[in-house]
């Protein structure tokens, strides 16, 4: 019995985590069908800004990619010069 409940906790931590990491979904399921318009307007508002953090952050990483390939030739021209 009382693995039952340590059972139907876990799974209830779950549900609560998964609403509470994206409420949206929530909202869609139990609003009643006058505001899912509105709702799903909201998803792809977040959708696009979160789509434009991503290319920020690929573009972020794409600079230092290239600042770390420009040091890695600028090390290799270092080797291939030996000065006496």
């Amino acid at each position: 019995m009382e693995e039952a409940v340590d059972d139907l906790i876990k799974d209830l931590k779950k549900i609560i985590t998964r609403i509470m990491l994206n409420p949206e979904a929530l909202l869609l399921l139990v609003s009643p069908n006058d505001l899912r318009e509105p709702y799903e307007h909201l998803i792809n508002a977040k959708i696009e800004f979160l789509k434009a953090v991503r290319s920020i952050i690929d573009e972020r990483i794409s600079n230092l990619e290239k600042i770390k390939e420009a040091k890695r030739k600028i090390e290799a021209k270092r080797e291939t010069v030996k000065v006496e």
